[in-house]
């Protein structure tokens, strides 16, 4: 698997902290090819690509109360395994926060604190965790961003000039 990850998460008491770990996960993104209208699916494949590695998403076969995800490593890279019992939007995030986990090599810690059950207590005061879910957020944004953002068609010229700059803000172009 990776030996260092790919997105660096910044020293816990840096001021703008999560501003510094948003570019650097938008770094990540551009430098993997991921356009802000491209699917969390373009995202995976894209990373797995990079990693040299399969990287999975199915759901998973367990009987939990709430929503759970959890990646198990393999031989052949990583299999995310996602609940099942949830809208899709939601299972894209769960296993967005999966792949959060990847960027930031934090897949043993992750392990760790599941197996030790502080993992689903919706509890983010474990600092991984809680860069997971930043993460896991901003690469949602990005994925989707473009498809929940965009603006109707403009009959008018001007309009349709202002419209494409707004989608090129809202799309972190």
């Amino acid at each position: 698997m990776q030996p260092h990850p790919l997105v660096l998460a910044p020293p816990a008491r840096l001021p703008a902290r999560y501003l510094l770990l948003r570019h650097r996960t938008a770094r990540v993104l551009r430098e993997l090819g991921v356009q802000p209208s491209d699917s969390a699916d373009t995202l995976i494949s894209a990373l797995a690509q990079r990693l040299g590695c399969a990287i999975d998403v199915d759901s998973h076969p367990f009987k939990v109360p709430g929503f759970f995800g959890g990646t198990i490593c393999t031989s052949d890279g990583y299999q995310i395994l996602v609940q099942s019992e949830t809208s899709g939007e939601h299972q894209t995030h769960i296993a967005m926060h999966e792949i959060a986990h990847i960027l930031l090599g934090t897949t043993d810690s992750a392990a760790q604190a599941m197996y030790d059950g502080t993992h689903r207590t919706g509890d983010y005061s474990n600092p991984e965790e809680r860069d997971a879910e930043f993460v896991a957020r901003t690469i949602t944004t990005w994925v989707r961003s473009d498809l929940d953002a965009r603006l109707p068609a403009q009959p008018d010229d001007r309009a349709a000039a202002i419209a494409r700059s707004l989608e090129d803000r809202i799309s972190w172009s």
